[in-house]
């Protein structure tokens, strides 16, 4: 079990120093604490009274922030997303994790004791419903609803969450993915999941902990049609504060074109038509193979944006990552895709092939990216392969490739740490 600083929460109301409802509480990057760090929840409040309350309130959520470093985020059914605590954010996970980011750490640790945070949570949501249900008590409305009543309501629901009632919600998320939702490309982050099939359709990549000896397999059209209402059920209003669908896992698009098209009315039907459309993670080399109409055609049924690893451009060391060595066959597949009005998303691997290939890394990949002709509307993900090199040489060259590819390419270019990512409520 790791050890981590005890939280203190005595005066828990009246420190928080975000008076603005632009610093929502959600914000990306600071959430609870992890199986790295030891993590003590916070103790039970005791509360002062605040200096100032503002609340932004909406038909899917609220976020209450008070004077000093303290706020509360819950959903529309009482569920509680984000929680600080005199400056250190914690955030629930759809899965049921709780975690924190303890400086200096960019990463997001997990907190050992669940059960601690949610009734630190429940109690905070209880503090605040008493006080603010007093005519008297200042509070500063915003958002799409600055209703107070509605803003009771939430944290009336709140304050009847137990510990228990979210570790059934941490079993219903097991029972509605039937694998751990791992990675999201960064744009796609807050996407709600739908998973048409399982495991990797390689399986075979040298650096993925995520599918590695999974096996792929897809769901019935029966199955996914189920799976796709315990997802709705599950997220609730939450599903409103996502604008898009990912189709997971490895790569939704192995499937054939006629169970591809009918996966995209599924989603259709079920979760509605988001404003930035359906993508999903796409394996050229163990996909069928697509003509500029079959790209059209996925386009008009609602995808939107395809995301695929390329890796390196070098063809021997794609062959030691696991990947096809036919870097020609890959491009003529992306030029197809690209005859569709589609995003793409190309992910790249910093420090592959380590010291010694370095330069003929970099070279290689930034020409193969060029050969893709992206534009603006395009990602390159330069993601750092850990352990391939000491971290400050990784560093540097995660920052040569990105400035390798952005001399190239129109595509805009970010970089990508894989193992940052957490499913947040």
């Amino acid at each position: 079990m790791v050890k981590g600083r005890q939280l203190d929460s005595a005066g828990l109301l009246d420190s928080v120093n975000q008076p603005t409802c632009a610093e929502a509480l959600p914000a990306e990057g600071d959430p609870l604490r992890s199986k790295r760090s030891d993590a003590a929840a916070p103790a039970r409040p005791e509360v002062a009274p605040p200096l100032e309350m503002v609340a932004r309130v909406g038909p899917s959520d609220a976020a209450i922030e008070l004077a000093g470093g303290t706020g509360l985020r819950v959903d529309a059914r009482g569920r509680w997303c984000s929680l600080r605590v005199k400056g250190q954010l914690y955030r629930r996970t759809l899965d049921g994790a709780v975690v924190t980011y303890p400086q200096p750490s960019p990463h997001p640790l997990e907190v050992d004791d669940r059960g601690a945070c949610h009734e630190q949570a429940r109690a905070l949501a209880a503090a605040l419903h008493q006080r603010l249900g007093r005519a008297d008590m200042p509070l500063r409305l915003c958002g799409e609803q600055p209703d107070r009543g509605l803003l009771l309501t939430l944290l009336a629901r709140a304050q009847a969450w137990s510990a228990t009632d979210h570790e059934q919600e941490r079993q219903r998320f097991a029972a509605t993915y039937r694998e751990p939702i791992e990675i999201l490309p960064p744009d796609r982050c807050m996407d709600v999941v739908a998973l048409p099939a399982t495991g990797c359709p390689n399986a075979a990549c040298t650096f993925c902990a995520f599918y590695r000896s999974r096996r792929f397999r897809v769901l019935s059209p029966r199955d996914f049609s189920a799976h796709l209402e315990a997802v709705r059920e599950l997220l609730g209003p939450l599903l409103a504060l996502r604008s898009g669908v990912f189709l997971g896992s490895a790569s939704a698009l192995s499937l054939s074109q006629p169970r591809l098209l009918a996966v995209l009315a599924a989603c259709s039907t079920e979760l509605g038509k988001p404003a930035r459309g359906v993508a999903g993670f796409w394996d050229p080399d163990h996909a069928p193979t697509r003509t500029p109409d079959d790209w059209q055609a996925l386009h008009a049924a609602g995808l939107t944006a395809v995301y695929l690893g390329l890796e390196s451009g070098l063809p021997s060391l794609r062959a030691e990552l696991g990947k096809s060595a036919d870097l020609e066959s890959l491009l003529s597949a992306v030029a197809a895709q690209r005859s569709a009005p589609l995003r793409t998303g190309v992910i790249v691997l910093a420090g592959a092939g380590g010291a010694a290939r370095a330069s003929a890394h970099l070279e290689a990949t930034a020409s193969a990216v060029a050969r893709m002709k992206l534009g603006p509307r395009d990602f390159v993900f330069v993601s750092p392969l850990r352990e391939a090199l000491p971290e400050g040489e990784l560093a540097q060259a995660a920052q040569a490739l990105r400035e390798a590819i952005a001399a190239r390419s129109a595509a805009r270019v970010a970089p990508y740490a894989m193992d940052a990512f957490r499913y947040y409520s």
